[in-house]
């Protein structure tokens, strides 16, 4: 099975852990991946996450599906805490990868993670992130949960 007819599509992909990543995700061809990784390998990007075949337990398409967030089953999930954990250099590769949803996802992570009884990585810089967030071209749903963060943490 090729990953190639995922391409552009919001997936759950439970990784050979038991994770699971909810995300919009991107084709990325075995050259392509050879050039950039070093892995002669196809697999779905996700923001910042890739999944080569031999990762995937088990893939399934949101596409269409619709609830209480939007094509999401969670309000965020595993990528957003990961990155949350993580720190900046996560947290900047959501925040500006082209996926609006993926930013609206991260932010109300954000909301949670950002609380002083967290041992947050890089806190001050998340709160100066989300400043620097507010001031490029923003959907309405992601312009509120930064500024919802800056009225509450920052």
């Amino acid at each position: 099975m090729s990953l190639s007819q995922y391409d552009d599509q919001c997936l759950r992909i439970t990784d050979t852990d038991g994770t699971a990543y909810e995300g919009i995700c991107q084709h990325n061809g075995a050259e392509y991946n050879y050039h950039e990784f070093g892995r002669d390998e196809e697999c779905l990007q996700m923001v910042y996450m890739l999944f080569f075949p031999n990762d995937i337990a088990e893939l399934t398409s949101l596409e269409g599906r619709t609830g209480p967030y939007g094509r999401f089953t969670e309000r965020y999930g595993a990528l957003e805490k990961v990155a949350a954990e993580s720190g900046m250099d996560l947290i900047d590769e959501v925040f500006y990868c082209e996926e609006d949803e993926h930013v609206c996802r991260m932010l109300l992570c954000l909301e949670d993670y950002l609380d002083p009884a967290r041992a947050l990585p890089d806190r001050d810089e998340i709160i100066g992130a989300v400043r620097k967030l507010l001031k490029t071209r923003l959907d309405p749903a992601s312009r509120a949960a930064a500024e919802r963060i800056i009225e509450k943490w920052g």
